[in-house]
């Protein structure tokens, strides 16, 4: 048997939806300027600012372009739709009675009533005339998603907004969408 025994880490990343009006990235920034005081956070000795969200996004956007672009908020209504139906047809798959598959139908039926209020979100965000999103995720350490630590970093793995909603962006994260 072989025991581990140097440092090991509890790397983690955490995502947001960026939903804003207007398309275009220049519109997603005004709206984190707008909104300052959500992104002016501190964390474990880390401090950062809507300017380095700014820069951290401007970043990505460049970068990652294969990844990471501005798409439309029917596009991820449309995902969430195509997910709903995937685990609605696998919860139909599981016909056997054993208590291990009946405890995995019931994480699957939560997972049903998560998605279904996020669809139901975001059908509610288009029709108040909001129409593009972003997704980033940041790590709280290297390696971790595609803003690896730093400040802004470990500032939004750790205290960034889970559910905000403003005239012209609403940020959230998957955690910050359960119980609504």
């Amino acid at each position: 048997m072989r025991i581990k025994n140097d440092f090991v880490t509890n790397s983690s990343s955490t995502s947001f939806t960026f939903i804003f009006k207007g398309g275009k990235k220049e519109n997603l920034f005004e709206g984190i300027k707008e909104n300052s005081k959500l992104f002016s956070l501190k964390y474990l000795g880390n401090q950062c600012s809507s300017d380095e969200i700014t820069e951290d996004i401007k970043k990505i956007l460049r970068k990652r372009k294969d990844i990471s672009k501005i798409s439309t908020l029917e596009s991820l209504i449309s995902k969430e739709e195509q997910s709903l139906q995937r685990i609605k047809k696998d919860i139909k798959l599981l016909k056997e009675p054993s208590k291990g598959l009946c405890r995995w139908k019931k994480f699957l039926k939560e997972g049903i009533k998560e998605i279904e209020t996020r669809i139901e979100f975001l059908k509610e965000l288009k029709e108040n005339g909001f129409d593009s999103f972003l997704e980033v995720e940041w790590g709280n350490q290297i390696g971790m998603g595609q803003i690896q630590g730093g400040n802004t970093g470990e500032c939004m793995y750790g205290k960034g907004p889970k559910k905000v909603v403003r005239k012209n962006l609403v940020v959230y994260n998957v955690w910050g969408l359960e119980g609504d």
